[in-house]
């Protein structure tokens, strides 16, 4: 009989644990906070795998969506980074709401997986 092997964020999420529960006991001064640091670390890859590439995919469709609307001959190939580029050289309006709303997003998607309790805070 084959056993399930524990999916990728399952195995980060246990290996996080023990460092939590085993090492961090142990250690003190910078050593703990580098563990910390660590664990952290660890806990923002687990929600990244768990997000998989849903959050990343739904920017870039949000993203080319707005370039449609305002700069269509661009559309296909925007991105992140161009879209970051032509904020930078004020190809887009930065008082437009749609650019706001899209900024915004971008952001909340990103801090649910980087600093969740941020957004619960805020």
């Amino acid at each position: 009989m084959k056993t399930a092997r524990p999916e990728a964020g399952d195995l980060l999420a246990i290996a996080r644990q023990e460092l939590l529960d085993t090492l961090l006991p142990e250690v003190s001064g910078a050593l703990k906070y580098q563990v910390l640091m660590t664990a952290n670390a660890m806990k923002i890859a687990g929600r990244e795998i768990d997000a998989g590439e849903s959050t990343e995919k739904q920017s870039l469709a949000s993203i080319r969506t707005l370039y449609a609307d305002l700069l269509p001959e661009s559309a296909n190939n925007a991105d992140e980074h161009t879209l970051a580029d032509d904020i930078r050289h004020r190809k887009l309006a930065n008082d437009h709401e749609q650019l706001y709303d899209l900024l915004l997003g971008i952001t909340r998607s990103k801090l649910l997986i980087s600093n969740p309790k941020y957004l619960k805070d805020h």
